[in-house]
């Protein structure tokens, strides 16, 4: 949505012909641990994203998760697998290493993963699908949301978990913030009762930040109407 709302000329044609809208992210400087022979910066961010899930998707424990267990490696392997399949050793270690080192222990000492083990449920990768009118135009809004925790008080949390391999900025801060206030504003047009979606942008890897977002319904309404 970010994209497509903010430069409307240049990215309507491509959403049209249904293609993947990238925005300008921060370039890898040249010194940077991993090598990116086989992986490029979406493949590295892609795979670690999908490790993180699939360990949640896999109940694994707080204790497993510390000792790195035999599972973590497991997913890590087969996830990888699925990406790159051709992916040296070398570099498969050095992926590992910085999922290790950067990633993992931030994780497990998060705010989120707290909700995750106290919640009521949890839904990994859960479509987000709904419909908005603008004027006289009804939107299509389709989407997944990493991960949706519900907590014991009825409440929910809507988190989008990002692999930073650079700092951020505001500017590649401000397209995840959309999307995952788009994602509490979809459930909250759902909801028949008065339930508070709470949601966050959580970065593990080069830069470790919760990011929050408070943007009234009106944010989005003022995006589609674009």
């Amino acid at each position: 949505m970010y994209p497509l709302t903010e430069r409307p000329g240049e990215y309507v044609l491509p959403h049209l012909l249904e293609k993947a809208l990238h925005t300008a992210t921060n370039d890898v400087p040249e010194d940077h641990p991993l090598p990116f022979e086989y992986l490029g910066p979406d493949d590295v961010g892609t795979c670690l994203h999908d490790v993180l899930t699939e360990l949640v998707e896999r109940d694994v424990s707080e204790s497993t998760l510390r000792s790195r267990g035999d599972v973590v490696r497991e997913v890590f392997d087969e996830t990888l697998y699925d990406i790159v399949p051709d992916v040296d050793d070398t570099e498969r270690q050095a992926l590992f290493r910085f999922f290790d080192q950067e990633v993992l222990d931030d994780f497990v000492a998060s705010d989120l993963w707290n909700l995750i083990q106290d919640a009521e449920a949890v839904t990994v990768e859960k479509s987000v699908d709904g419909l908005s009118t603008v004027g006289d135009v009804e939107l299509e809004i389709h989407g997944a949301a990493d991960f949706v925790v519900e907590t014991g008080d009825g409440d929910r949390h809507v988190a989008e978990v990002k692999i930073s391999l650079t700092p951020f900025t505001v500017k590649t801060r401000r397209p995840y913030e959309i999307q995952v206030s788009t994602y509490a504003y979809l459930f909250e047009q759902q909801q028949t009762a008065a339930r508070r979606v709470r949601r966050s942008v959580e970065t593990f890897g080069a830069e470790r930040e919760t990011i929050t977002s408070s943007w009234p319904p009106s944010i989005i309404e003022r995006r589609l109407s674009r």
